[in-house]
């Protein structure tokens, strides 16, 4: 079997796991877990448009939550406790960096 760029086939995800959510800051390896999850078979979602929509949990944007198993990147921060209770057993991946390092790269 090829290897090659095999993150970029989007195999359904069998694992009872309902969601997954990436809660770090920028700059604390959201994209490599971005990546992490599509290897492991997520349909995965980097840097959601969320933050324009208060009330995207009530129904606005409810087909991204939908559309994809897995979520990552800052914009996901502000509705955990939301996302926690609709998504219950889901899973939430904090990522996070030395502050130095982090306030550096910022």
């Amino acid at each position: 079997m090829n290897h090659t760029n095999s993150h970029l086939n989007k195999v359904p995800h069998t694992n009872k796991v309902n969601k997954v959510f990436g809660v770090g800051l920028s700059k604390t390896a959201n994209t490599s877990l971005t990546i992490a999850l599509e290897i492991l078979g997520f349909c995965t979602k980097h840097y959601p448009s969320l933050r324009y929509y208060p009330h995207w949990l009530r129904g606005i944007k409810k087909h991204v939550l939908e559309e994809d198993q897995a979520f990552s990147d800052i914009t996901i921060i502000p509705f955990y406790k939301e996302l926690d209770r609709k998504y219950p057993g889901s899973k939430f991946i904090l990522t996070a960096r030395d502050l130095d390092d982090w306030l550096e790269s910022c």
